[in-house]
């Protein structure tokens, strides 16, 4: 599954009309913690489920194909990190209810949303967007992923968003 995710990933992101964006864009694929470099995680079943968090999103690949290719608790932990709605008001609620029904797959959208974080740090419109986002995903998920050491990185990413987009 560890060799599979990245390629499905990788052949799903080359037919997206969104290709500037890799759906995996550095979350998780080898152990250990580092607040600065690419996220990483000691958990290898979040790695393979990092490859694919956005594919069903930002490609044409459809969650029954991950199903069919790796399982359905695997494409289940995707679909939970896969917003629905027509603004980002709407898909980030989508998530937040999806992740709240299936706690196992907040650590992969931690992963995902601290890569997004970590890559809007030389990006004032979109650092700003997603500091105003995180008082309200920290307060919704965080309870139920108390034992995530992926909070601790994105608090400290969260206040350097602070502070750049204050200045």
């Amino acid at each position: 599954v560890l060799l599979a995710a990245p390629l499905v990933a990788t052949v799903g992101w080359t037919s997206s009309p969104r290709r500037k964006f890799r759906p995996w864009g550095g979350t998780p694929v080898r152990g250990g913690r580092d607040t600065d470099g690419p996220v990483r995680t000691t958990q290898p079943s979040i790695a393979h489920r990092a490859y694919l968090h956005d594919v069903v999103e930002d490609t044409k690949v459809v969650k029954d194909e991950l199903a069919r290719e790796f399982r359905e608790s695997t494409a289940a932990i995707v679909d939970a990190c896969t917003g629905e709605g027509k603004n980002r008001r709407e898909r980030n609620a989508s998530i937040l209810a999806k992740l709240l029904r299936l706690p196992e797959a907040i650590p992969v959208k931690l992963a995902d949303r601290l890569a997004n974080m970590r890559r809007s740090l030389t990006d004032r419109a979109k650092g700003k967007m997603y500091a105003g986002e995180y008082e309200n995903f920290r307060t919704n998920l965080h309870p139920s992923s108390t034992n995530c050491p992926l909070w601790a990185d994105l608090d400290v990413v969260y206040a350097k968003l602070q502070a750049l987009t204050r200045a």
